[in-house]
């Protein structure tokens, strides 16, 4: 879902819910017997900001060995 709103241009993160789902079940109308992992908010970014820089694979991928 995550990668198909930012195809369309829409911003959009995961937010895990760190014990906070009984509000947020409140708040959307969730059943109680549901257990909330996570929400991601969906909608058009603000701004625009540069992508953060990104390891080289060289240094996050290892074939073998360390």
């Amino acid at each position: 879902m995550i990668l198909a709103a930012t195809d369309k241009g829409l911003g959009t993160c995961w937010i895990g819910t760190l014990g906070n789902d009984e509000r947020i079940k409140k708040v959307l109308g969730i059943p109680q017997r549901m257990k909330v992992i996570a929400v991601t908010p969906i909608g058009y970014p603000a701004e625009s900001p540069p992508p953060k820089p990104r390891k080289s694979m060289d240094q996050i991928v290892h074939y073998d060995r360390f």
